[in-house]
């Protein structure tokens, strides 16, 4: 049985359950969308999980173009979505089941799981036992996720109110995604850059290049802000954030599980 798991990931949280949930799984082929180069692709696969983090309560624009664009879905296939929040997963699950079923499939199992936040313009890291706390309930609703997928059970993701959860998604989705060129402008290196370029090779999108031995920011950010937390010098700042607000990262995910992941396609 041939099983794909399409990912998105910055700062780890979802690479780290994509990996604890192909273990669960007895093995997945893990694909970071950031990697695909190809206009559609089919995996031709028995099972396709779609895994991302919600964004302003709403997919990466990335992991919504790439479902809505690329993805092709054999008849037959048991598919699967799961989002990971720091607050709420509202309605992005919604948006993601609407997509499959526009390409004439459902979406069989959906579910979101509470993960630290990394959106550092909101705070900083969360303190150990928080994270901790987080990361074993994680662990349990994977438990009980793989052996959903493993007998192929459908868990139906409907709730009262869902229409308007999407509309909310949709409408907090596309503010962000506007602001997204305008929030690019905001990160910046201080002094404490030492042009390792570390941050340029891990952003999954391409958006930074070093000119001058110091990263510049183009206009394609996903706001995922795996250059400013994955930084080892903590250099790269945003404007309007306090400098000292700790930053984080997954602690089982590397950067270069992440730099790799980009040309593993």
């Amino acid at each position: 049985m041939k099983r794909v798991i399409y990912y998105f990931s910055g700062t780890g949280n979802t690479l780290a359950l994509a990996k604890q949930l192909s273990k669960k799984l007895n093995g997945c082929d893990l694909v970071a969308v950031n990697s695909i180069k190809e206009k559609t692709i089919n995996p031709q696969a028995d099972v396709i999980g779609l895994m991302f983090p919600v964004y302003a309560f709403n997919m990466p624009r990335i992991f919504q173009a790439f479902v809505k664009n690329k993805l092709q879905i054999s008849d037959g296939a048991y598919v699967f979505a799961v989002s990971n929040f720091a607050s709420m997963e509202f309605g992005a699950l919604s948006k993601i089941k609407k997509l499959i079923r526009s390409k004439g499939h459902k979406l069989n199992m959906a579910a979101g799981i509470k993960m630290p936040s990394n959106y550092i313009p909101f705070g900083g890291a969360e303190s150990e036992k928080s994270q901790t706390g987080k990361f074993l309930t994680a662990e349990s609703d994977i438990n009980n996720m793989a052996e959903l997928i493993k007998k192929s059970q459908d868990y139906p993701y409907h709730f009262l109110g869902e229409t308007l959860f999407r509309l909310i998604s949709s409408l907090a989705g596309r503010s962000f995604n506007k602001r997204l060129k305008a929030d690019a402008a905001r990160f910046y290196a201080d002094d404490k850059c030492n042009s390792c370029g570390l941050c340029a090779k891990v952003c999954p999108v391409g958006n930074i290049h070093l000119a001058a031995g110091k990263p510049v920011w183009g206009e394609e950010c996903e706001q995922c802000l795996a250059c400013l937390q994955w930084c080892p010098e903590e250099a790269i700042q945003m404007l309007g954030v306090n400098p000292a607000r700790i930053r984080y990262h997954h602690p089982d995910i590397k950067a270069s599980d992440l730099v790799e992941a980009k040309t593993n396609n």
